[in-house]
Formats: C-alpha cells, structure tokens, sequence
C-alpha cells in the first residue's frame, strides 16, 4: 500500500513465507531456470500452478495468474516442499549464507551488516534510528555492505525469511531487521522466528542463486 511504500523500487513486503517459496519457483519458469522447490519427492513436481493442493489460491487479472497462500494452518502441504540442490534457479538464502554475505566470507567480522559500529548504521540500514519507523524506503539508497560484492539493505528496511526451519513445528527464520527495528535488530547473528503462514509489512525476502559452475 502507499502507507507502506508502494511502486517498483520499494521491496516486496507483506508475503508469507510460502509466497516466497512460490515466488522463486514461478520467477525461474519464466526465466527459463530449473526451479528449485518441489513437493514430495518427485524431484519434476515443481510447477505450482499443477501442485493443486489447497492452501494455494489463484486469482486472475489482465490475463495474469496471481497465487498466494490462502490458508493459516502451521501443518499444511507446503510443509513437504523439498530443494533441488543441483537446480540453478531462484531460492531464498540460508541464515548461515546471509551471515556469510553479511560478513565478506568472514572478511570483515562486522557486527553490522556493513559496519562495526552502532553509529554508522544509518549508513548501511534503514531503521527506527532513520526511517521515521512509520515506512518502508526506496532500495539501493543506502550503501552497499562491501566493496566487491555490493549487496543492497541486507540489514533494516524489511526483514527478511530464509529458508531454515527454526523447530520441530515448521517456524522459519526472519533475519535482518526493518524499519521499525532498534538498533540491536541489525546485528549479523539476530534473528526472530515465527510461523511460515505469518505476514506483515515489516517482512519480505531477497533471492539468490546458486553458482553452478558450466
């Protein structure tokens, strides 16, 4: 919405984390890379739009398929998505990856993602401490965390899911901090935790892809 920040610069906010499992299969069909998630144990059962399982609705719009994840229950079949790791499409990160991106390959054993310093994260990261704590911001308007591999607001503006399952009872992780977070949040090592069906405007997802060398 336009309260929360709306346009194409903005960052996806307000997806569940099934959504982003979605998100990342439907992208690399259309880019033409083999997706990485499937159901089951059927390496081939990747496509969404025929998983037909319940908790996955469709809408249409301007000839357009829109899905989302239209249930609330912790147990659902999406729980059974499975990683191909040979596959090179789109997929969420690992908390251990987004660490490790955070820190230069453990390069720079920063606190921060890009600082080591809890006065120059408003550098780096959008946050209470500069973000009006009411909005998400525009990316790539902050300074990327290294020189070498510029990577954008890995920490604030939005949190964001990774793939990892926290417990037993399917929580995943939510890494990173948002906008409405201190300080403390925008530690490398922070994290939070909560059911995969839970959204909100302070959560959304970056993507990767794994090299695979030819």
């Amino acid at each position: 919405s336009s309260t929360y920040g709306k346009g194409d610069n903005y960052p996806a906010y307000y997806v569940n984390w099934y959504e982003a499992i979605m998100y990342c299969n439907l992208r690399s069909i259309a880019e033409g890379l083999t997706p990485v998630y499937y159901l089951g144990d059927d390496v081939n059962n990747y496509n969404i739009a025929q998983w037909g399982v319940s908790e996955i609705a469709c809408i249409t719009r301007d000839n357009k398929n829109y899905y989302y994840y239209n249930a609330t229950d912790p147990n659902g079949a999406l729980d059974n998505v499975n990683v191909n790791r040979a596959a090179n499409g789109w997929r969420l990160p690992t908390y251990e990856e987004r660490v490790y991106f955070a820190q230069r390959a453990k390069l720079d054993n920063y606190r921060y993602f890009g600082t080591d310093s809890s006065n120059a994260i408003n550098i780096y990261s959008w946050y209470s401490g500069n973000s009006g704590g009411s909005t998400t911001q525009e990316v790539k308007k902050l300074h990327h965390n290294f020189v070498g591999c510029e990577l954008y607001d890995l920490g604030g503006n939005v949190a964001e899911w990774v793939f990892d399952k926290f417990s037993s009872n399917n929580n995943r992780y939510v890494t990173g901090g948002s906008f409405v977070s201190s300080s403390a949040d925008l530690q490398v090592n922070s994290y939070k935790y909560t059911l995969p069906s839970s959204r909100g405007v302070t959560t959304g997802f970056h993507v990767v892809r794994t090299y695979i060398p030819q």
